[in-house]
């Protein structure tokens, strides 16, 4: 629907000239909602936060615990946290997934620092709880975390479309005018 070409290799300028265009300058837009995939929300979740979900617990932990105590113990622990927050963020993006756009790039750095900064906030809880936590209470902070922090980072991806990317903004007849427009006022000098 978005989805806009330039067949011939010729475009109208606004004085009436005639210019060609390069084969690069086609413009092609495919700004939509939903355009994530479904492997890149797994990959997103088991290739970048998981990983790293699990570093930031593990290196909390080992530089909390005394000197002398083994943090073999804690592994299985930290193991269950890190799967729990990691369904988490993985519901959290599979909701929001239909209304992200295709910039929000799921796979990349985003969820390395979600997964890094989301593991910390269970750990939070821990400290101002006061007590024995029951497993069914921290089962439940992890997932709220995990969708928290996949809301959080991924928050200005659903945002309302950007004027110059809206169709209804555009007439169709000057769509590749505006769009090499857009793209040009983008552009660094």
């Amino acid at each position: 629907m978005n989805e806009v070409t330039h067949t011939d290799d010729t475009a109208a300028e606004p004085d009436g000239q005639v210019t060609a265009i390069e084969p690069e300058q086609t413009a092609v837009s495919t700004y939509e909602r939903g355009a994530i995939a479904l492997k890149d929300v797994a990959r997103s979740v088991l290739l970048r936060f998981l990983p790293a979900s699990a570093i930031s617990l593990v290196s909390v932990i080992w530089l909390t615990l005394a000197p002398g105590n083994p943090m073999g113990p804690m592994l299985g622990v930290l193991g269950r946290w890190t799967a729990w927050i990691g369904l988490g963020f993985a519901m959290g993006l599979l909701v929001m997934r239909p209304w992200l756009y295709p910039d929000a790039k799921i796979t990349g750095l985003r969820s390395v620092l979600a997964g890094l900064l989301g593991a910390l906030l269970p750990l939070t809880f821990l400290r101002l709880q006061v007590g024995l936590v029951r497993p069914f209470e921290m089962t439940l902070v992890l997932l709220v975390a995990g969708v928290g922090v996949a809301l959080g980072m991924f928050f200005p991806w659903l945002t309302a479309t950007p004027a110059h990317m809206r169709d209804d903004l555009v007439d169709p007849s000057e769509a590749d005018r505006v769009l090499l427009t857009a793209a040009d006022e983008n552009s660094p000098t």
